[in-house]
């Protein structure tokens, strides 16, 4: 017994190693900068704020004078994110090849990292921070049919419950035909997932229409539009009515704006709302009602 839990008490170590949970030891040439990083905690440009230097970009460039690949491999199992983000960034400088094994530990470690661009701070996934660095360094035009952009686009397509800037960015790299685009379907209608449910609706609605047709129902029903955002209670309407003379479609949208009105505020709603119904709609009238 005490050998059993001396062996799963080494497995979980590495195990946490593996994905940053331990603690990963660094070279005494580089534990100082490392250090200061970790403090700073942010992943920076090199101009920040009204173009200015910040403290963590200054580091990393120092940092890059001094570590070896081995060195950055090591780094991307850091505690801190924004050490393990810009370990990932200095692999991609360097052309690693295994590009997709850095992006599928990020991916799975659920870290957030923050990251500061001129004067433009948010926090991010720290995947997601990796994959926006690694396209940066390639022509919009060239993504598709860039192999190691498309590794990352395909990992992405398979993660359940990816983060969804980072979803939006892949699908925004190409049109996705077989068998991509069944795995879209899966992440849009099993998955649930909106980011890939809107890609269906711009490039598949004709195949996907019945079930395009029932989620959109479904998503204008039990969404509480007054404490989400308008552009997509706009979007999800104007969808619906694409759907020409269905009377189940019209009646459901008339159910809801009876109820959440907070449509009200938008002209532009209003407008899309008196082309499709009644031109003369009154619908500041209690009695239409």
């Amino acid at each position: 017994m005490r050998k059993l839990l001396s062996t799963i008490g080494v497995i979980l170590f590495f195990g946490g190693l593996v994905y940053g949970q331990g603690v990963t030891k660094v070279p005494p040439r580089l534990k100082g900068l490392v250090e200061k990083l970790a403090k700073v905690n942010r992943v920076e440009t090199e101009y920040v704020g009204m173009g200015g230097k910040g403290k963590a970009y200054p580091l990393f460039q120092e940092l890059k004078k001094k570590a070896t690949l081995e060195d950055w491999l090591k780094l991307t199992d850091h505690d801190s994110a924004a050490v393990a983000c810009y370990a990932g960034i200095a692999l991609i400088d360097l052309d690693y090849k295994d590009l997709k094994g850095i992006f599928n530990k990020f991916i799975h470690r659920h870290k957030s990292v923050k990251t500061m661009s001129g004067c433009l701070g948010f926090t991010e996934p720290l995947a997601t921070c990796f994959y926006s660095h690694c396209c940066g360094r390639i022509a919009s035009a060239s993504r598709k049919d860039d192999p190691r952009v498309m590794q990352l686009d395909s990992m992405i397509l398979y993660y359940r419950n990816p983060d969804w800037f980072l979803l939006t960015l892949a699908l925004d790299n190409r049109f996705y035909q077989e068998p991509y685009k069944s795995q879209i379907a899966v992440q849009a209608f099993e998955w649930q997932n909106v980011t890939a449910f809107w890609y269906l609706c711009k490039w598949y609605k004709g195949e996907y229409a019945d079930q395009i047709k029932t989620a959109l129902l479904k998503y204008l029903q039990q969404s509480d539009w007054a404490n989400l955002d308008g552009i997509s209670y706009y979007t999800t309407v104007k969808e619906l009515f694409e759907f020409d003379n269905d009377p189940q479609i019209k009646k459901a949208i008339m159910d809801k704006i009876k109820v959440d009105t907070s449509w009200k505020s938008d002209q532009k709603f209003d407008e899309l709302l008196r082309s499709q119904l009644m031109f003369n709609y009154n619908f500041d009238s209690e009695e239409q009602f």
